[in-house]
């Protein structure tokens, strides 16, 4: 399918009657280059989503790696499923912005019941224990949240005060009911290189 946008800022109504479209077919590119610091956590089969390369922001690419090779200069070349191969496009040829890659996959992996009960998933809160070490990391959670339920978070530290050295790092919250990391009357924790996926609220 294609979507086409037109934009304007001249005001007042416009005729695109000589307006004519002209499909051109191009070479795709077979392969997409990161660094190759990714190996260290990434792998065969791992799953991975493509940010939108256009002005359609939901025009994402969820998709598997199949393959992972030495480039030089500290680059990999991941191969991706076929339908991956033809949406990458050239950096020449990109209409807006490069996509961002993210791995959506983790080893440990909790997940809701919401496959079953909609919109009612699991939910993990870490509450009242001040002056501690918390440290939640590398963890995928699936179909978490509870939409509505006031405190019903997939990634919850509720009223902690003032906690030692706790991090939420390196974690992915996906296709949740409600939010994703909510952080509430607890200070010093450090959240960084999270990733949120699909999820309702923020």
């Amino acid at each position: 399918s294609m979507q086409l946008y037109i934009m304007s800022n001249l005001g007042g109504d416009i005729d695109y009657k000589e307006l004519s479209l002209k499909f051109v077919t191009n070479e795709r590119e077979q392969k997409l280059i990161v660094p190759d610091s990714v190996t260290e956590c990434w792998d065969v089969g791992a799953e991975v989503m493509l940010s939108s390369q256009t002005i359609d922001h939901f025009a994402e690419l969820v998709t598997k790696v199949t393959s992972i090779t030495p480039e030089g200069d500290g680059m990999v070349a991941l191969g991706l499923e076929d339908s991956a191969q033809r949406w990458i496009v050239k950096e020449e040829e990109q209409e807006f912005s490069k996509p961002e890659l993210a791995l959506l996959s983790r080893n440990i992996v909790f997940k809701g019941d919401g496959e079953h009960v909609k919109e009612k998933g699991a939910h993990l809160q870490v509450f009242h224990t001040p002056n501690q070490v918390q440290s939640i990391n590398g963890i995928e959670f699936k179909n978490m949240g509870q939409l509505g339920e006031k405190g019903r978070y997939p990634l919850h530290l509720h009223m902690n005060g003032v906690l030692k050295d706790t991090t939420l790092s390196k974690n992915v919250v996906r296709d949740s009911f409600q939010r994703c990391y909510v952080i509430h009357g607890t200070h010093n924790v450090l959240l960084y290189d999270n990733i949120a996926y699909n999820t309702t609220g923020h």
